[in-house]
């Protein structure tokens, strides 16, 4: 069971490249836009109406924001240092410039693979899609209060909740656009089939789900975490008007009678 009845398979994930570290935050994903921008250049010709535009390329950059909740003290720590994990993925990898002390130089710059579901993937490999971001933005909900302490350097502060976004820009790692094969045109990488592109999507309609698999796959990172925290919740497991009423309670979030 994941955090606050969020499954731990749904999150959204950042990967260092040059070090290989990565944080995962659970999906509570306040926006998420994915913007494709094509870029042609447009000549004025005298007379002509209508320019001569020359395509350029075709760029996509995403865009997303989510929260980061805590249920807790401690998830409030936890959280500020996956924050603080987060936040430094915007250096870069340096070193030793010919062995002189103190002298360092870029070795390699802070490239990011972010991840979330089917969503945001790589359509060949399945990994993460490679770019960069323009910086993060890190906004405490100060409306939902702070959990503090008395710490050695004084007052501490741990947000209940932090508002993080970001845009990032993608770097594709395969062949785009399409190329003629006989007498149809076909991408150009032979890995990606049209229906998948950008957005990966199994080949199974919902409509074609067994009774077991539907309900593993829409009820059990769902509201089954609810149930889990009811039942979990009962003052004493052993006693029968406890279990009758986190039973009625469970049955109450499957909607039955």
């Amino acid at each position: 069971m994941g955090t606050l009845g969020v499954r731990n398979d749904m999150n959204l994930t950042f990967e260092h490249v040059p070090t290989g570290k990565s944080v995962s935050f659970p999906a509570y994903l306040e926006n998420l836009a994915d913007q494709y921008d094509s870029t042609w250049m447009a000549e004025d010709v005298y007379g002509r109406m209508d320019p001569i535009a020359t395509f350029v390329n075709t760029r996509r950059a995403i865009s997303v924001s989510w929260n980061v909740p805590a249920d807790s003290f401690d998830d409030a720590k936890l959280n500020l240092q996956k924050i603080n994990n987060l936040l430094s993925f915007l250096y870069p990898v340096y070193s030793n410039k010919s062995g002189a002390q103190g002298a360092t130089a870029i070795n390699q710059g802070p490239l990011l693979r972010i991840s979330f579901g089917n969503i945001i993937r790589n359509s060949t490999t399945g990994g993460g899609l490679l770019g960069w971001v323009n910086g993060f933005t890190m906004d405490p909900r100060v409306e939902n209060g702070m959990f503090h302490s008395q710490g050695p350097n004084g007052m501490e502060y741990y947000p209940k909740t932090v508002l993080l976004n970001c845009e990032f820009n993608i770097l594709h790692e395969h062949e785009l656009g399409f190329k003629k094969e006989g007498n149809r045109y076909i991408f150009r990488n032979k890995k990606i089939e049209q229906g998948n592109f950008p957005y990966y999507s199994s080949n199974r309609l919902p409509s074609e789900d067994t009774e077991t698999d539907f309900f593993n796959r829409t009820v059990t990172g769902g509201r089954i975490s609810q149930i889990d925290d009811v039942i979990a919740a009962a003052p004493d497991g052993n006693d029968p008007e406890n279990i009758a009423a986190s039973e009625a309670a469970a049955t109450e979030l499957l909607g039955g009678d």
